[in-house]
């Protein structure tokens, strides 16, 4: 249990983890942790004066994905015929205590109570904890952050305000609960997108996310160019052309042919290939022909993908 005194609210935020319930079966899974804030200050014990009422809630823009608290979707390059299935869903990111969300709305009071991220049976949700920013009787601001990278989305979960400090089951005059479907993010990118995939698979790999979208430390050359120094390896993020990133999921495997030419053979994993918002895998090779007299090789077959591009870099 951490305690964290605000100096410009007066409040005392501490955080408290309850253990996870067990598995349901849902994209996201069921209980959640709840941070409890105490006020310091001397207040009215409660200045709600009629029903607790969410009008709207909101919260940041990161200028990338993210606009008032909510994913903004497919990109701009997108076709018009592209899945959109999460656009104006709710964004909790697992990376980035950052993406806070304002509650608006009436009657809050001015003594903390509760704000609940609820499934569509009205049962607290897993792996999300709340930590309170400042709670008035109009706004409330609170940073949601998933604490499992694996949170994909919940269509239909909700959002509750409650005066009361036990997890609501309906709606009444202490509690008011609304329709607010979720969507999990990582450093910015969203449940759908390839670059997901990508931070999901080197976060369980142990390993560095690529600091943005598109980010390349190495050239990869295409057929009919000299080869650079790339060989591929097991969780490299593959760039196409800054449109699209895969990941290699499997331990590339060797085979020098009779004629002196090297083809790698791997699995690579990619997201909205297709535009589609899923995952797919496929088996891909790189092949670099023999040796010329100065020692150089050329690039026989690059690595494509189920995007139908052909890699051009690569983010070790």
């Amino acid at each position: 249990m951490n305690a964290n005194y605000n100096t410009n609210t007066g409040l005392t935020a501490t955080t408290t983890t309850t253990a996870p319930l067990a598995d349901t079966g849902r994209a996201l899974f069921a209980c959640i942790t709840l941070a409890i804030v105490s006020i310091t200050t001397t207040a009215n014990a409660n200045a709600a004066g009629g029903p607790v009422t969410i009008s709207s809630a909101g919260g940041k823009s990161d200028g990338v994905g993210v606009a008032d608290g909510r994913w903004l979707g497919q990109p701009s390059r997108a076709p018009n015929w592209a899945s959109n299935q999460y656009r104006d869903y709710a964004v909790i990111d697992s990376q980035n205590n950052g993406y806070f969300w304002d509650i608006n709305g009436a009657n809050f009071g001015n003594t903390v109570g509760s704000v609940w991220v609820l499934d569509s049976n009205l049962r607290p949700l897993t792996n999300v904890k709340i930590t309170y920013v400042t709670w008035t009787n109009t706004k409330i601001r609170v940073i949601p952050r998933g604490t499992d990278p694996n949170f994909r989305f919940d269509s239909g979960a909700h959002l509750a305000v409650s005066l009361d400090k036990t997890s609501p089951t309906q709606c009444n005059a202490r509690t008011d609960i609304r329709g607010f479907p979720l969507i999990g993010i990582i450093q910015s990118r969203g449940y759908g997108q390839c670059t997901w995939l990508i931070g999901k698979t080197r976060l369980a790999a142990k390993r560095e996310i690529p600091p943005t979208a598109y980010a390349t430390t190495v050239r990869i050359s295409k057929a009919g160019e000299y080869q650079t120094t790339y060989v591929p390896a097991q969780f490299d993020c593959l760039n196409y052309s800054d449109n699209h990133v895969g990941i290699i999921t499997s331990k590339p495997e060797a085979l020098i042919q009779k004629d002196g030419s090297i083809k790698w053979s791997f699995t690579v994993s990619e997201m909205n290939a297709t535009w589609d918002e899923k995952e797919s895998s496929s088996t891909r090779a790189y092949v670099i022909g023999p040796s010329d007299a100065y020692g150089r090789r050329k690039v026989v077959s690059g690595i494509g993908s189920n995007a139908g591009m052909t890699a051009t870099g690569c983010f070790k």
